[in-house]
């Protein structure tokens, strides 16, 4: 009876549980940041544990329970930080100073109310408790809305490579997982992963799916849809990877950028052109281009070294162009040696909003 509730032990346990029956969870940012800041918590505490039961005279409690709440809050956000660039290109500065409110508010009000509720529900008076839990719940949002309204409070970043969350993944269970002092190895190596964020550049072009927004990359770093909406899902996803806070409108951007319906992208000696018409379509197939693309199927186009139609879209997904002056690399979600899996669902063209 005097084991630990929670252990280093029982979470693997868990985690192993959660994965062998539901595997393709490992990809998803709730289950990385769920692992990830409990991971740390527990890590900490037993690192940490004789200053911790080390509380000295009656009078030093509150200020031991503050300690103990912020290097939690710490721990958890340290170790989240890979995660939390990766899945949302985000960084809660100020996520600390949040919990410092809302960790006592939701031990010492919500959560005790929410249980006297519980118990008042037979009786039919559990609605004693509810003032206590709304005032609770109030103060905690708040405290949210206070820290988030704060100047620099989420800074936009861009994602590390998968290659560097791996490597930080792995430099956060070497931390947490090993005993002896060289555990402390895995600080570089998560230091090392968040910051290949520089090695992922920013795509030229992105094409969606269904064809319905087209964004590229101007020459000073901004970006502008060429098709579309920035206030659609799509475009505001490709603007927290690009770590771009907004995009600038056509209208704003270079005015050779695009002439009538024939957009151009030259750089680094080498040139993207994307047609909105088929009369365009005709005249970036008369001129040499290292890629020409277009929302439509495309018989020929003999001047284009890649061409990409709805064709090429419907089976390989959206496309990312990088310009570089060794070439053009295009990375689209599904790959022509992927092999299909039951859980690949290629979605094609439904409607191309004219």
């Amino acid at each position: 009876f005097d084991r630990r509730g929670i252990s280093l032990r029982t979470l693997a346990i868990a985690a192993s549980v959660i994965l062998l029956l539901f595997p393709e969870v490992m990809l998803g940012a709730s289950f990385q940041l769920s692992f990830a800041a409990t991971l740390a918590i527990i890590s900490f505490y037993e690192a940490f544990g004789r200053m911790h039961a080390a509380r000295g005279a009656w009078w030093s409690l509150p200020a031991h329970h503050m300690l103990g709440i912020i290097c939690t809050s710490l721990a958890a956000t340290l170790a989240t930080i890979p995660f939390t660039l990766y899945q949302f290109n985000r960084f809660a500065t100020f996520a600390v100073i949040g919990n410092i409110v809302a960790i006592p508010i939701a031990t010492l009000v919500i959560m005790p109310a929410i249980v006297l509720s519980l118990l008042l529900m037979p009786l039919g008076l559990q609605w004693l408790a509810y003032p206590a839990l709304k005032a609770g719940i109030g103060i905690m949002l708040s405290a949210a809305f206070w820290t988030s309204a704060l100047p620099m409070a989420a800074m936009l970043l861009p994602a590390p490579t998968t290659a560097g969350l791996m490597l930080a993944a792995f430099g956060l269970l070497f931390l947490c997982l090993m005993r002896a002092r060289w555990r402390l190895l895995g600080v570089p190596a998560m230091i090392i992963g968040v910051a290949s964020a520089a090695l992922n550049p920013a795509p030229d072009l992105l094409i969606s799916r269904d064809g319905r927004q087209v964004m590229a990359r101007l020459p000073d770093g901004r970006f502008t849809l060429l098709k579309g909406s920035f206030r659609s899902f799509t475009a505001q996803a490709w603007l927290r990877a690009a770590a771009a806070a907004q995009g600038m409108k056509l209208s704003e951007a270079d005015a050779t950028l695009c002439d009538g319906g024939l957009c151009t992208i030259a750089r680094e000696g080498r040139v993207l052109r994307f047609a909105k018409t088929p009369e365009a379509l005709a005249v970036a197939c008369a001129t040499p281009a290292d890629v020409v693309a277009a929302l439509w199927k495309v018989e020929s186009c003999p001047s284009a070294g890649t061409l990409l139609d709805r064709e090429s879209l419907t089976r390989f997904g959206a496309h990312a162009l990088y310009v570089r002056a060794e070439g053009v690399r295009v990375e689209s979600v599904y790959t022509a040696e992927e092999t299909p899996r039951p859980w690949m669902v290629r979605q094609g063209f439904t409607d191309i909003a004219e």
